[in-house]
This record gives C-alpha cells, sequence and structure tokens, in this order.
C-alpha cells in the first residue's frame, strides 16, 4: 500500500510539472495525512518554543510552496516530502525570529552553543541511519538561538556553494541518507559526499567564528 502511494505521489508531482488542472488539489489530499504527520513530528521537537498547530503548519508551508509562483521541480515523492519538511521548518525558524526581536528568546547563539560537529553524533560516513538529523534538531530544541546561528550560516553556505546548502537540508534536516540524495537531486554519490563534507565544514567554521564575536 505504501509502495502505491509513492507511486501516486510521484504521478501526481509529474502533473503537476506538465500543468495538469487539478493535480495540486488531488496532490495535497493525497498526502495530506504524511505530511500532517511530519508537522505533528517538528511541532513536538519544538513545542518549548512554538505554539504552531500540526494543521496551521501545514498549511503556511503549503503556502510558501504553492502560493509564490511556479512550485519546486520534484524528482520523485522522496524529494517532495523532504523539501516540505524543511520549509516547515524554516516555518518555525521564522518564527524563533520573531519571537526574539520581541525579546521572547535570545539572539544569536553565544559562548553555549554546541559545535556543529560534536552534534553529528553519527558522523558524516555513516549515512543510512534516516534519523541522523536528531543531532541538530536536538539542540535546537535545546536553544532557539543557535536554530537561528544555524539558519544564519546556512545562508551564507547557500550563496557560497547552494547545491551542498541543499545536500545538508536534505540530509540533516529531512533525513535523507547520500543514496537517496543521489537520487533526489540526479548526481552521483561521490558528488554527494564532497558536498556534504564541504557543507559541514563550512557550517562549522561559521558557527565557531559566531562563537568567538561573542
Amino acid at each position: 500500500m505504501e509502495g502505491h502511494l509513492s507511486g501516486e505521489v510521484t504521478k501526481l508531482l509529474r502533473a503537476l510539472a506538465d500543468g495538469r488542472a487539478g493535480a495540486q488539489d488531488q496532490l495535497l489530499q493525497l498526502v495530506y495525512d504524511e505530511v500532517r504527520r511530519i508537522a505533528s513530528s517538528k511541532i513536538n521537537l519544538h513545542a518549548r518554543n512554538g505554539n504552531f498547530s500540526p494543521t496551521e503548519l501545514v498549511h503556511e508551508a503549503y503556502l510558501r510552496l504553492f502560493g509564490r509562483g511556479s512550485p519546486p521541480d520534484w524528482c520523485n515523492h522522496k524529494h517532495f516530502y523532504s523539501t516540505f519538511a524543511i520549509v516547515m521548518r524554516n516555518v518555525l525558524i521564522d518564527h524563533f525570529r520573531r519571537e526574539s526581536a520581541k525579546g521572547c528568546g535570545g539572539g544569536r547563539g553565544g559562548a553555549g552553543m554546541i559545535p556543529l560537529s560534536d552534534q553529528m553524533s553519527v558522523g558524516a560516513d555513516s549515512r543510512d541511519n534516516m534519523h541522523h538529523a536528531a543531532g541538530i534538531d536536538a539542540a535546537e530544541i535545546m536553544d532557539p538561538a543557535q536554530a537561528i546561528a544555524i539558519d544564519e550560516a546556512l545562508t551564507k553556505l547557500e550563496a557560497a556553494r547552494p547545491q551542498a546548502a541543499e545536500v545538508f537540508q536534505l540530509e540533516h534536516y529531512a533525513g535523507l541518507t547520500h543514496e537517496q540524495t543521489s537520487r533526489a537531486l540526479g548526481i552521483s554519490m561521490a558528488t554527494v559526499r564532497r558536498l556534504w563534507a564541504f557543507a559541514l565544514g563550512f557550517l562549522t567554521d561559521e558557527l565557531a567564528e559566531m562563537r568567538k564575536s561573542k
């Protein structure tokens, strides 16, 4: 049943890319339960710092994906769910920023920031664990300011090496393995490994600089 559902999602993504009328509504109806489950997981992780309901988070992410021009060109169902998960995380990051600006939370991460490499407890060579993103997510729950700091570093990475940033987000925040990222982006495993290593080094250095500036 799950494989059938995945196949139907992929077919609708292709129909959406082809501009077929009604494909977007059909897609949302088909994936709603799964993306709401992802939203519930995100909210549970960040419950101490957010006040979204799963439904609100899904709708906000949906508007960001589909309400601003043409949607992304998704390769398959896994790429779609991963992108949705990343967008939901970004919605929560924006919430942290607003709360910080109102004085409800900390600013950028300071002396207490956990080095990115320490959060990556499974290591860069072990990508088969679908939950390897939990290291950073756990740190972000503890300190929303650190979530903002990581996001700032990621923005710099996107400017310097966009594909490395995409690999990092798919693996770190959406839980894809190297192999799944390779298929989703249509690049070789060797390229994924190089981009992953570059992203990890870049972000680690950026966060170290942030700590020095405090």
